[in-house]
């Protein structure tokens, strides 16, 4: 394994409901021994929908580990569970300039969510 490609995730939605919460996505980078060499980042707090969220690495590396939190900034409305409904995020990941991942995940409005190392090399 070389240390040659920069790897980048994306993360977005079109649901309105994303706006009541606060997403983070990171990428960390690993060199070819498997030690960790950089982490990048975007925060959202509140998120806003229709946005895409980035975060890339600047430096070459051999591998990368991908994770989202999306944490409730504030309760749906009413405490009918029926009312709110999940809605979905898009995760896609990049390799250089090839998509090498794309996902959707459903987020509960009352707990969110978090997706914690997907390893792409």
């Amino acid at each position: 394994m070389k240390e040659t490609d920069i790897f980048r995730a994306e993360l977005t939605c079109r649901d309105a409901a994303v706006e009541k919460m606060n997403l983070h996505l990171s990428v960390a980078t690993f060199d070819a021994e498997g030690r960790q060499a950089a982490m990048a980042h975007s925060d959202a707090v509140p998120a806003v929908a229709g946005t895409v969220y980035k975060a890339a690495a600047t430096e070459p590396a051999a591998a990368a580990s991908v994770s989202f939190y999306a944490v409730p900034a504030d309760g749906p409305a009413s405490d009918l569970v029926s009312e709110w409904p999940a809605f979905k995020l898009e995760l896609s990941v990049w390799k250089n300039d090839t998509l090498i991942d794309r996902r959707t995940f459903r987020v509960n409005r009352w707990g969110g969510t978090q997706i914690i190392g997907l390893r792409y090399e």
